[in-house]
């Protein structure tokens, strides 16, 4: 039981990515995607494999609807990430409206820019970043990253191998638009170099 005006989640699963010969959305709501796989994106050892060049990307539609990727709603996105050089900034993923002004990524900047390696980007008006938290070190190369991205419309938290890395606790939610879910470079943007593997993104839907 829960407490009076205690809210519990009801949890939809909307993505279950595997990466194995093509990639393939393994959810019961699968049906209700389309993947686009574009640019220079491969698949080799069973991960999604990104080289750093543009247009790396595989994009996601919300086939039915448009409130999966919209950014109105809480979610969890877990996914494996290896970096394999700090050479390349670009994108790991995003979520992108049809104008690229309002969107919400994922940036890796390497170490050599001077800005922080991992950061999450809010575009639009407000312009606002969240880099890694003070403490957290370098981001280790070559070893498989487990993280969980916690999305909750005002805030924002990243988690790799279960340590805080990115606090957003002031995010300004998006607008309510529609929107599509890119792995990698979002058209002619970057992609960090790299690699994706177990994708898996859960709605949390409140309910009485």
């Amino acid at each position: 039981m829960y407490p009076l005006g205690v809210l519990k989640k009801k949890q939809l699963k909307i993505l279950k990515l595997t990466f194995t010969g093509s990639i393939v959305n393994e959810a019961s709501t699968a049906s209700n995607t389309v993947i686009y796989p574009d640019g220079t994106v491969s698949l080799a050892g069973n991960k999604l494999n990104l080289d750093g060049s543009a247009g790396c990307s595989v994009k996601i539609e919300q086939n039915v609807g448009s409130d999966w990727f919209n950014l109105q709603r809480d979610f969890d996105l877990k996914f494996d990430l290896v970096i394999t050089s700090d050479t390349q900034i670009g994108e790991v993923l995003a979520f992108i409206d049809t104008t690229n002004t309002s969107t919400f990524k994922l940036l890796y900047e390497g170490v050599s820019y001077g800005f922080s390696e991992l950061r999450l980007w809010r575009g639009g008006t407000p312009l606002q970043t969240f880099s890694l938290v003070p403490g957290y070190g370098v981001v280790p190369k070559n070893t498989v990253l487990n993280c969980v991205l916690e999305y909750r419309k005002t805030s924002a938290k990243l988690y790799t191998n279960n340590v805080l890395a990115i606090d957003a606790p002031a995010l300004t939610q998006p607008s309510n638009i529609t929107r599509d879910f890119w792995l990698g470079g979002y058209g002619v943007e970057d992609t960090c170099l790299g690699s994706l593997d177990n994708v898996e993104m859960t709605l949390l839907l409140s309910e009485y």
